[in-house]
């Protein structure tokens, strides 16, 4: 019985010669190599992998501190040159890409040879010069050893499941959160604390939520690193924010009344609202009573037990911060 792999009769045809050809296409080098991710993802221009180099036709392997085997350091897309986009044991596809650069001292080309380059900024080079014949800003790239890199990768994850730790509310910029990989995490609770980000709110900052313990589950949704600003911007988040509600024993909401402590009785939708710091041990927490004309008249009223409906929304007034109102009581 023949071994695994070996060809069982003759080589198919070639379509064009009308002659039996083989299915390889040997060449003098192939440019093109799949690599594995050996390490965490540290380095906004490259990434550390190991694979198989088509030049020196050997395995390079990657061991921690390892003299003997520091893998092989593949550049990053141009636009996706940011840290945590990459996962160890990821598999990709890595080129060797011929680079020429423009020299202004000497006013010619130069060959770079088999160096992906780096801009002067992060990511793209940032402008386009009048002279179209030449690249602005881009410099031989190497590693943190002063060692040049010589493969580049064309494909990266821009995309990621992250959660939102730090307070958010209408109108703000950003938010500290923390980047997940669910798929080979068993628990969803746990992450990796270096893998801590900052995400800006967009769509002029309509994502909003409250301050969350780092040791509980906060917001979850998903980020993208956006090359043209440098950061990460949210796509989508667990919203609205909202819970049933009961009035605490010995209180009670009325027209006059700015603010009452209720106990968290129910999650209706997004994160767990006792994850915020603003929620007390006993899963009591004060919410607020929305004003009918912004001075002292409330719109609310409910007594002791009753059932209220909350969401936290933007302060009514210009500078007010954010907090949890009553939307609703029960009938």
């Amino acid at each position: 019985m023949p071994s695994r792999g070996t060809r069982k009769g003759p080589f198919p045809f070639d379509p064009i010669s009308g002659a039996r050809s083989r299915l390889d296409r040997p060449g003098v080098y192939p440019y093109v190599a799949l690599m594995q991710v050996a390490a965490d993802d540290e380095h906004d221009n490259y990434v550390v992998c190991r694979g198989f180099d088509t030049r020196a036709n050997r395995f390079f392997d990657y061991v921690p501190n390892d003299p003997d085997k520091k893998g092989i350091k593949v550049a990053k897309p141009y636009g996706r040159r940011s840290k945590y986009l990459y996962l160890p044991g990821q598999v990709i596809p890595a080129v060797l890409a011929r680079t020429g650069l423009y020299s202004d001292t000497d006013e010619t080309w130069c060959q770079q040879g088999d160096n992906p380059g780096v801009a002067s900024v992060s990511g793209h080079p940032k402008k386009y010069e009048e002279n179209p014949d030449k690249f602005h800003g881009i410099s031989a790239l190497v590693d943190d050893d002063d060692v040049a890199i010589d493969w580049m990768t064309l494909w990266s994850e821009s995309i990621h499941r992250i959660e939102v730790t730090g307070e958010l509310a209408y109108g703000e910029d950003s938010a500290d959160a923390l980047i997940h990989w669910w798929d080979l995490v068993p628990d969803p609770d746990e992450w990796n604390e270096e893998w801590e980000i900052t995400v800006h709110n967009t769509w002029h900052g309509v994502f909003t939520k409250p301050e969350t313990d780092t040791d509980e589950r906060g917001c979850d949704g998903w980020a993208v690193y956006c090359p043209d600003r440098d950061r990460w911007e949210i796509l989508w988040m667990e919203t609205p924010n909202t819970f049933l509600g009961k009035i605490k024993a010995g209180d009670s909401l009325t027209t006059a009344t700015a603010s009452v402590v209720v106990e968290v009785v129910q999650i209706v939708s997004g994160y767990d609202v006792t994850a915020s710091t603003l929620c007390n041990d006993d899963d009591e927490i004060t919410v607020y009573n929305p004003t009918t004309d912004g001075g002292t008249s409330y719109w609310f009223a409910a007594s002791a037990g009753d059932g209220v409906l909350c969401r936290w929304a933007e302060g009514e007034e210009e500078g007010d911060s954010a907090k949890f109102y009553v939307i609703a009581v029960e009938p």
